[in-house]
């Protein structure tokens, strides 16, 4: 179904401190024609990258009464988004992830029938769908390096236990192609592996990060390949006993964690955030560690989201790099909530000294009603593509909306 939209108005927003200037938001789809919800809750939150002169996000609706893959493609000088097209063909499907893997295509990855299907897309076709799992899969995420290497990871399930494999693909005749699964080893008796985040690093290796649940309770746990294939012991991202952490929760439970995303940057920089409740009154907060050798050794914990946002609790945090330049994105309600009136907003903070920087709210992506569960990729030129779910209400039918920062520094 085609959706003709308005053109996009520049008219840049600038605040002081600012890296990029923004753009007026552009619908991609919404529920005006018949009421339905948007779903952007992939493993390691890739829904959306560019390509050349592309964009493309991915994304879970259930307009046809079950839940389905879209994708929407925009050249970015287009106006908008001008269609919307379903990937997926089966029952239900959940939970697309994307990758860049040309100037003009991409890689796609999502949950059908609890199988893990894959695809390349291009703005002018899409391939087959080819079966990426040898049994029942979820959670999958992918990454991939600029010069060819492509890789899928996902949770296999077998009986109580699910265990993260990594598929590597190859594109031949331009159609997706698994050329090697093998199952990530860890030293630890884990039940369950879930949600995992990937990234090549600068130096062509794949770094993995996931959520953990050997100790009885969720830790993150990231773990280095070689280039050779073979896998660096498991190392525990999130702190134990980390600063401002409530003694209570440690005891036992640890901090509470859930849904990491990772980032390389240049000279073996690897950026790993999630959501950390260690200071319980707030509840979930944008925690982060950081890797100058590759993934081999992490920084202590630091928080990435600033004091004004103590108060409320943070959703949806995801991470990209450009060169040394970090950006993280999320949602949370500190602008306000009240029985009136129901909010949520966009926020970004970026972090290229050493420290990340105070929160910007986002232009565009903030407001009445509820923005939020963000995406965010960047481009070859270090401008700035983010997309986000937009709703009257909490309860309310979803539009989504699409917003250009072009690079300012």
């Amino acid at each position: 179904m085609i959706r003709w939209l308005l053109p996009i108005l520049w008219l840049p927003m600038v605040c002081h401190g600012e890296l990029w200037s923004f753009g007026e938001p552009v619908t991609v789809t919404d529920a005006s024609l018949a009421p339905h919800y948007h779903h952007l809750d992939g493993s390691g939150r890739r829904h959306l990258a560019a390509a050349g002169d592309y964009v493309a996000l991915v994304w879970e609706d259930d307009r046809t009464g079950s839940p389905q893959i879209h994708v929407a493609i925009k050249g970015l000088s287009d106006p908008g988004f001008l269609s919307t097209f379903q990937l997926s063909s089966g029952t239900e499907a959940y939970e697309p992830a994307i990758a860049s893997v040309s100037d003009a295509a991409w890689v796609i990855a999502w949950e059908q029938d609890s199988e893990i299907l894959g695809s390349v897309l291009t703005p002018e076709t899409q391939t087959h769908p080819l079966n990426l799992s040898s049994g029942p899969g979820r959670h999958v995420t992918l990454a991939t390096d600029g010069t060819g290497q492509i890789s899928a990871v996902w949770g296999k399930r077998q009986g109580r236990t699910q265990r993260l494999v990594v598929s590597d693909l190859v594109i031949r005749d331009g159609s997706l192609m698994v050329r090697d699964e093998k199952t990530i080893t860890t030293d630890n008796p884990s039940h369950f592996q879930g949600f995992p985040a990937a990234t090549y690093t600068s130096r062509g290796e794949l770094f993995i990060a996931w959520e953990d649940r050997w100790a009885g309770h969720t830790r993150i746990y990231g773990s280095l390949r070689n280039r050779s294939g073979m896998f660096h012991p498991a190392v525990q991202l999130n702190e134990h006993r980390g600063p401002g952490a409530a003694e209570s929760y440690l005891e036992n439970t640890g901090t509470g964690v859930m849904r990491v995303s990772l980032a390389s940057g240049r000279h073996g920089l690897v950026e790993a955030v999630w959501l950390d409740k260690r200071n319980p009154g707030s509840g979930y907060a944008v925690w982060g560690g950081h890797s100058q050798d590759g993934g081999q050794q992490f920084s202590a914990n630091v928080r990435v989201q600033d004091t004004m946002g103590d108060a409320v609790a943070q959703w949806h945090a995801s991470v990209v790099a450009f060169e040394d330049i970090l950006i993280a994105v999320w949602d949370d309600a500190r602008e306000g909530w009240s029985d009136e009136k129901e909010s949520g907003d966009v926020f970004l903070s970026w972090r290229s000294d050493g420290n990340w920087s105070d929160d910007l709210l986002v232009p565009g992506a903030s407001g009445n009603g509820y923005q939020g569960s963000p995406v965010i990729a960047v481009d070859m030129n270090g401008d700035l593509h983010l997309a986000w779910i937009e709703k009257t209400t909490l309860t309310a039918p979803s539009r989504l909306r699409y917003l250009y920062g072009r690079r300012t520094y």
